[in-house]
C-alpha cells in the first residue's frame, strides 16, 4: 500500500498514534516535494531491480 492510501485508511489510528507518526503524517500533509520526491525514489528503485533482474537473468542463460 503507498503512503498516501496508509494515511487515508488509517487515519484515526495516525491521529492516535505516536508523536513519531503523527509528525510523519503531518511532514507528509500537502508536501508536494515529499510526494514528487518519494515518487522519483521509486522509480529509481524498480529501475535498479529491472537492472539487476537483466544482468542476474543474462548470467543464468550463460
Amino acid at each position: 500500500m503507498v503512503p498516501m492510501a496508509k494515511k487515508t485508511t488509517f487515519e484515526d489510528m495516525i491521529a492516535k498514534g505516536s508523536l513519531k507518526l503523527r509528525e510523519m503524517s503531518r511532514l507528509t500533509t500537502g508536501n508536494s516535494d515529499w510526494l514528487a520526491a518519494s515518487r522519483k525514489h521509486g522509480e529509481e528503485m524498480l529501475a535498479l531491480l529491472d537492472t539487476d533482474n537483466k544482468a542476474l537473468f543474462k548470467e543464468e542463460g550463460e
